[in-house]
């Protein structure tokens, strides 16, 4: 199974000036069983989350920015802690 991690920029700021809606920024893969409980760690960090303005520049949007995990496999449940 694979866990996939998506940064998505402030609202306002996504999909605007050729901008992702959201970028992946982080992905583990990890061999589970149906029913197992385990615990992944994915390590982001400042880079994560810079976005290529007009000029090709990389610039820190400053807002409030929504980390999305999801799971590859059908029926897998994800629960996300953030430290």
């Amino acid at each position: 199974m694979q866990l996939l991690a998506f940064a998505v920029p402030p609202a306002g700021l996504g999909g605007v000036g050729g901008r992702p809606h959201r970028t992946l920024v982080g992905f583990e893969r990890v061999a589970a069983v149906r029913g197992e409980v385990m615990e992944v760690e994915m390590a982001l960090d400042e880079k994560s989350l810079l976005l290529a303005g007009a000029a090709g520049a990389w610039t820190a949007e400053i807002g409030k920015w929504t980390v999305q995990v999801e799971a590859g496999a059908a029926g897998a449940e994800v629960f996300v802690t953030v430290v």
